[in-house]
């Protein structure tokens, strides 16, 4: 009996074998072009690492020194004739990335050309292919500014940290966003004002006649830097989107980088949320700064709102009790331009000639600390 089961079972097992035999030779041709399609697909990547291909040796390093008047950290060869007003930047130093674009630039281009230089800065260099845009991407192991130049037909780039560029730092906050609404009227929420305001001062921070951006990147992400009384400035925004952002990230931004002033945007209401006659501005501050400091910082803020906006005053106010006050270490302020519970009041804040006036003031205040 058992016999006859292991003789069957092997009946069946060479059957089964035998079909797929039979399977694998009349689609060997497809299995050959879909192997062959994988293939292709794997060799025509457009995103790998460039780590590779940079050479540090000194043999080559020093074979191409003199067509380079300065050391520079990292040397991308370009093509005999190349327009270098083609290469585009952009950096954001606070998510510690770096990266530069040019129309065309094929993944070819690395079996061609030289990269020479000194990896120390840098974590990981990227390249991706899209939309016939090649983009070079740098993971910076900190915050760093990038400064470019084009000399001997090398694109020659070099990463500054950006502790070494800033003298003073101003930290900007849009209370609220994403999930957090904040108060919402007739479709409009207190996050998309708070928001919209802090954009129009970043633009008064970027148009400024002195600003540095451009001496780095024509696109430098989350940070403005101007030079003000033989001071270089940098601004940085704890949003510049409708994202959430914690507490947790907004005070550490501050407290990380020693700022010198905090300034968060919120609006006000009724502790109830009712609609109600109560109007003005308000600035909140830190009591316990024992400068004074804070207290300056908020009367200057509401001052210039008091005659930017000629809203009524609702004075300059304890902070202790809110997370931020008590949690950043700066001079700290949060500004509170009026309340969305007035119906006078939030038809005004709800429009961009308002909140253009509100950026104007507020920018003032800042520059007057300076």
């Amino acid at each position: 009996m058992l016999e006859k089961k292991l003789r069957l079972f092997s009946l069946i097992l060479i059957s089964i074998l035998s079909i797929f035999c039979l399977i694998l030779i009349f689609n060997a041709g497809r299995f050959h072009k879909l192997s062959k399609i994988w293939g292709e697909k794997k060799e025509n990547s457009t995103s790998f690492s460039v780590m590779p291909y940079v050479r540090e040796d000194a043999g080559t390093l020093k074979k191409y020194r003199d067509r380079t008047t300065i050391f520079h950290e990292i040397k991308f060869e370009l093509p005999e004739n190349f327009d270098v007003s083609a290469i585009t930047y952009s950096e954001n130093p606070l998510e510690k990335k770096i990266s530069f674009s040019i129309k065309g630039f094929e993944k070819s281009y690395f079996d061609k050309y030289l990269i020479l230089g000194k990896i120390k800065n840098v974590n990981e260099i990227n390249y991706s292919f899209k939309d016939g845009t090649g983009t070079v991407s740098f993971l910076m192991k900190d915050e760093m500014l990038l400064k470019h130049s084009v000399e001997s037909n090398f694109l020659c780039l070099d990463f500054i940290p950006l502790s070494e560029k800033i003298d003073k730092v101003i930290v900007l906050d849009a209370s609220l966003g994403g999930k957090d609404t904040g108060k919402v009227i007739n479709g409009i929420s207190e996050k998309d004002i708070n928001l919209n305001i802090l954009l129009l001062l970043k633009e008064n921070f970027d148009n400024n006649e002195k600003v540095l951006n451009g001496a780095y990147s024509a696109d430098l992400s989350g940070l403005s830097l101007i030079r003000i009384n033989e001071k270089n400035i940098g601004i940085f925004y704890t949003r510049l989107s409708d994202k959430d952002v914690s507490v947790e990230e907004r005070v550490s931004l501050s407290n990380k980088y020693s700022a010198d002033y905090f300034l968060s945007i919120r609006m006000n209401s009724t502790a109830s949320g009712r609609m109600s006659e109560i109007k003005g501005a308000e600035a909140l501050y830190k009591v316990t700064d024992e400068s004074g400091e804070s207290k300056a910082f908020a009367d200057r803020v509401l001052n210039h709102m008091l005659l930017a906006l000629g809203s009524d005053s609702k004075g300059t106010v304890a902070g202790e009790g809110h997370e931020i006050i008590d949690r950043v270490k700066s001079t700290v302020c949060i500004a509170e331009p009026g309340f969305m519970t007035n119906e006078e009041e939030f038809t005004k804040l709800s429009k961009k000639e308002y909140q253009k006036k509100t950026a104007d003031a507020l920018y003032s205040a800042l520059l007057e600390g300076l």
